[in-house]
């Protein structure tokens, strides 16, 4: 399944991202989730480089919401 979503989404494979199956965490709607989320990126995920370098490709109207490479993407300001 997640194959099918990288070919859809153009998102790249991205080993070991802390986010995979996380999605709970990574899209919650606290700020102690977002916090987490952003905590666990930015400290423990090996794909951070990678996935700061695809989300930077994309045009903003692109970009996915929520906790992406580390960074809180807002809805309302991308």
């Amino acid at each position: 399944m997640t194959d099918l979503f990288a070919c859809l989404g153009g998102v790249p494979a991205l080993p070991g991202a802390a986010c995979r199956g996380r999605h709970d965490l990574f899209d919650g709607e606290t700020t102690a989730d977002r916090i987490a989320a952003e905590r666990l990126c930015r400290d423990a995920c090996p794909a951070l480089g990678a996935c700061r370098r695809w989300v930077a490709s994309l045009p903003k109207s692109r970009r996915p919401v929520g906790v992406v490479a580390g960074r809180f993407v807002d809805p309302v300001r991308r």
